[in-house]
């Protein structure tokens, strides 16, 4: 069930233009995302690989069973909008084995953390409701992101009775969640 709730997660940002909170944010250098002590981590990942749903992609190397990812602040070519990327594992061979999630739960809530590029400020809002492996998900945005990167924060809650997924998105950090670093195998 975690998996199909991560994997859920993920998809919901990945669907709305795409594709997790220690990172040090915006500075001069760039947005810097750091994972440490990262859960079911593989000693077959070699990279990690951010991916954005234009297929700019931007890397580190993955060691001691972490990395630390800067991302550029200023991205040029993009269309206008929200752009998510996806944190990839990726071994010697430069094969996809996996995803990285920074996630935690409270309350019966599980939460996730998805970063994301605006092209200009804007207050993103949408609504998508669609299957996902015999489960309904509906997923609702309202994030008021800046230009530049932004870190949203996915609640969401799983309904084994009515076999729903419900996932809201803002970014505002819920209070009292710890969050970590975990790696979902494709395999």
């Amino acid at each position: 069930m975690r998996n199909v709730v991560a994997v859920a997660i993920c998809l919901a940002g990945v669907t709305m233009f795409s594709g997790c909170d220690p990172n040090k944010g915006g500075v001069k250098n760039g947005f810097v995302i750091e994972a440490k002590n990262v859960a079911a981590s593989s000693s077959a990942i070699t990279t990690v690989k951010a991916e954005m749903y234009s297929f700019k992609t931007f890397t580190a190397t993955y060691s001691s069973n972490g990395f630390k990812l800067t991302l550029p602040n200023e991205i040029s070519d993009l269309p206008t909008g929200r752009h998510t990327i996806t944190l990839w594992g990726i071994d010697k061979d430069d094969n996809y084995i996996g995803a990285f999630e920074y996630e935690g739960e409270k309350e019966g809530y599980y939460y996730g953390v998805t970063y994301s590029y605006a092209t200009e400020d804007m207050v993103y809002q949408d609504e998508s409701e669609y299957d996902y492996e015999g489960y309904l998900l509906k997923a609702t945005y309202n994030c008021n992101l800046k230009k530049g990167w932004n870190t949203e924060y996915n609640k969401t809650v799983v309904n084994e009775v009515n076999k729903t997924i419900t996932s809201t998105a803002t970014t505002d950090k819920p209070s009292g969640v710890n969050f970590s670093w975990q790696f979902y195998s494709l395999y």
